[in-house]
């Protein structure tokens, strides 16, 4: 991956499971930590997976986003590489165009996960509670996405005050993926 420090295209984020019945609780502990702002999600993802199943592409489409992503996957996701493409959202729906771009690339359709939640912006990290279903199933996660961060060697220490704060049981963090918690292990 290179040097990650220097690179703009990476993402430093660690996902936790929780209680599907929990998450309006723990929108309201977040909310009263006073982000600089906060706003709800509905995305729909459609996910192809790279010939050497170390990476995906992702089209995520919203109300007034149309985004296609190169993430890799495999090892903790905590630093990954992430190039985001914004697409224009009024223009025809991308997606059929991106599935014979992705069959050129010799990528495979992987699956779609819908999210619904709620993302709430800090100065330092945005933080997002949801839960994401597919066909083959429902999770509900929090995760906390550090931004503008200078040193990456900085980040344990970011997070464990963000999880510290909100209260976020260590335990329940997961070291995969979203797409690998649905398509590579099953729901959880």
């Amino acid at each position: 991956m290179g040097d990650l420090n220097n690179s703009p295209f990476i993402e430093i984020e660690r996902k936790y499971l929780i209680e599907l019945a929990s998450i309006d609780r723990w929108c309201e502990q977040i909310f009263s930590l006073s982000p600089d702002n906060h706003h709800d999600i509905s995305t729909h993802d459609t996910y192809w997976v790279g010939p050497d199943k170390n990476s995906v592409l992702r089209y995520r489409s919203a109300r007034n986003l149309a985004q296609v992503t190169f993430k890799s996957l495999g090892g903790p996701i905590e630093v990954r590489n992430e190039v985001n493409v914004s697409l224009d959202p009024a223009v025809d729906d991308h997606k059929l165009k991106l599935m014979e771009f992705a069959k050129n690339l010799h990528f495979s359709y992987g699956g779609e996960i819908s999210k619904q939640g709620r993302t709430f912006n800090f100065p330092d990290c945005e933080i997002t509670c949801y839960t994401a279903t597919c066909l083959a199933g429902e999770v509900s996660c929090i995760e906390i996405e550090l931004r503008s961060i200078d040193d990456i060697s900085h980040a344990p220490e970011l997070f464990s005050y963000y999880e510290g704060i909100v209260g976020i049981n260590r335990l329940t963090r997961s070291e995969k993926s979203l797409f690998e918690i649905f398509f590579e292990d099953g729901a959880k």
